[in-house]
């Protein structure tokens, strides 16, 4: 892709510009004198030399130099009021932290596995617990430790004491069933017994 160096109005700067950086050759060349070319303008727009329209030409050439298989940038054309030599001096400066990002979303595909399995061993740590403790409710007023299911929920209306087990009714016993995944007998006697076992009551 060759692209002709912006000019500037200042008669001085143009020809220190032209003198100083000589932007022909290859494109690797090209790409690493445009940079020495643009770090001029930058100067000279600090001090007033030229205007920030002219450096922003520097900066779309540089980009073009530097990216000549590019294009136009189409993240100017879709914001407006943003310069396409704004948008694709952002594209230049992104491209190496996207470069590093690549590499790091990989390793946290990889690691997405891993931490399922941690999660599931937690699950199952915080499930045998509740067991535990409801192992030995014996009065109604006992308590009783929420348990979750595969994917991780507590059933909504699970029974904060043995009482409230004892209490519930077929349909309530059925959705209970349901949210485990445990069958849903015809009884409700051998429902209450299927829950009770699942959540770790024993049962003379």
């Amino acid at each position: 892709m060759d692209v002709a160096p912006p000019h500037v109005a200042d008669a001085a700067a143009q020809a220190h510009l032209d003198t100083a950086v000589d932007v022909a050759g290859p494109a690797s060349v090209r790409a690493a004198r445009s940079s020495k070319r643009l770090n001029i303008a930058r100067t000279f727009h600090a001090n007033d030399i030229i205007t920030e329209s002219e450096l922003g030409e520097h900066e779309c050439f540089h980009v073009a130099c530097a990216l000549p298989n590019a294009g136009p940038a189409a993240a100017a054309a879709a914001v407006p009021g943003v310069p396409p030599w704004f948008a694709q001096a952002m594209q230049l400066s992104l491209a190496p932290i996207q470069a590093q990002l690549q590499p790091m979303q990989a390793q946290l595909a990889q690691l997405q596995p891993m931490q399922e399995q941690l999660n599931n061993m937690e699950a199952w740590q915080l499930n045998s617990e509740a067991r535990q403790l409801n192992s030995v409710a014996n009065y109604k007023s006992d308590p009783l430790r929420g348990m979750t299911n595969a994917a991780g929920h507590m059933f909504p209306q699970f029974p904060n004491t043995l009482g409230e087990l004892l209490a519930m009714n077929g349909v309530q016993m059925t959705a209970f069933l349901n949210h485990y995944g445990l069958g849903v007998p015809v009884s409700n006697e051998t429902k209450l017994y299927r829950i009770q076992k699942f959540i770790g009551m024993r049962i003379s």
